[in-house]
């Protein structure tokens, strides 16, 4: 999985950040709940401001910056999840599309002027990427619009805005590794 080897290689080559960015590197399950789940309790014990998910997605070219995330799940063929074509809501009462504040458009447009293979996409699909990404930014947009805290280390008034104004989760979906397109059509 590319996502995978992105971060052995971030967990090697810089484990605690670099050029003044100081990050943690977490591999989820690729399961329904049980990937947001410890993302929320990892997230809910930092102080984190972003939150970038990184995660494999064959047939596609390039690297892809998600802009939106669907309320909706669709059980997909792997071990431990349901199969079949039944959809299921995210969140109950939630809008079904969520337009993420990532800077996104931004990212691919800095990256490919340097003529790396990125783009933007308007899909992060229906399995657990998307889920990952739509319930980080419906949680964030909830937070913001309760007036809550973002994390329990923004106390002070003047703090907490510009806590809550800065935090943001973005998704980024890799293509195949080379080894992985052996037998692919």
């Amino acid at each position: 999985n590319p996502s995978a080897r992105v971060l052995e290689v971030l967990r090697t080559a810089w484990p605690h950040g670099m050029d003044g960015v100081r990050w943690e590197l977490l591999l989820l399950p690729v399961r329904r709940e049980h990937a947001f789940t410890r993302l929320r309790e990892r997230w809910d014990q930092g102080s984190f401001d972003v939150w970038l998910g990184l995660g494999q997605a064959g047939g596609r070219a390039r690297v892809c910056a998600e802009r939106c995330a669907q309320n909706l799940f669709r059980p997909g063929g792997v071990a431990g999840e349901p199969h079949g074509d039944a959809e299921e809501l995210l969140v109950d009462g939630a809008p079904m599309l969520q337009i993420c504040r990532w800077p996104a458009a931004e990212l691919v447009d800095d990256l490919a002027r340097d003529a790396l293979p990125i783009a933007l996409s308007d899909s992060a699909g229906a399995f657990v990427c998307n889920e990952l990404l739509f319930r980080m930014e419906h949680r964030l947009c909830a937070q913001l619009d309760s007036g809550s805290p973002a994390h329990p280390s923004a106390t002070r008034p003047s703090a907490m805005h510009a806590e809550r104004l800065a935090r943001w989760a973005g998704f980024l979906h890799l293509p195949y590794l080379p080894e992985q397109l052996a037998g692919k059509p």
